[in-house]
C-alpha cells in the first residue's frame, strides 16, 4: 500500500487506503484525506475458527477461547481504543 500511496503523491492522483497505514505514510508525501467513512468503506475483519472435523490437529478450543476474548466486551474495548497519533484505527465490529 505504501507504494501506492507514494506513486499518488508523485503524480497527484487519488488512491484508497487504510487509516493505519495513511498515517504510517503520511509524514512522506503531500497528500490528504478528501473523503471518509460511510459503508461503502468499510473493512470488516474477521476471525474463524478451523473446522476441526476437516483438519484434526488444530487446537480448536484454544481458537474458541480467542475468539470468545476478541468478540467479548475486552477485546472490543481493545479494539475500538487502540489509536495512532490519537486517530482511532479500528472500531469494534460485534454487536452488543
Amino acid at each position: 500500500m505504501s507504494a501506492v500511496l507514494r506513486m499518488a503523491d508523485d503524480k497527484m492522483a487519488y488512491t484508497l487506503t487504510g487509516r493505519g497505514t495513511f498515517l504510517a505514510y503520511q509524514d512522506k508525501a503531500q497528500l490528504v484525506i478528501l473523503w471518509e467513512g460511510g459503508a461503502g468503506l468499510l473493512n470488516p475483519y474477521h476471525v474463524i475458527a478451523v473446522n476441526p472435523k476437516r483438519h484434526a490437529h488444530i487446537k480448536y478450543e484454544l481458537a474458541k477461547k480467542y475468539i470468545d476474548y476478541v468478540a467479548g466486551a475486552e477485546g472490543q474495548a481493545i479494539i475500538g481504543n487502540f489509536k495512532k497519533d490519537g486517530n482511532v484505527l479500528f472500531h469494534p465490529g460485534v454487536p452488543k
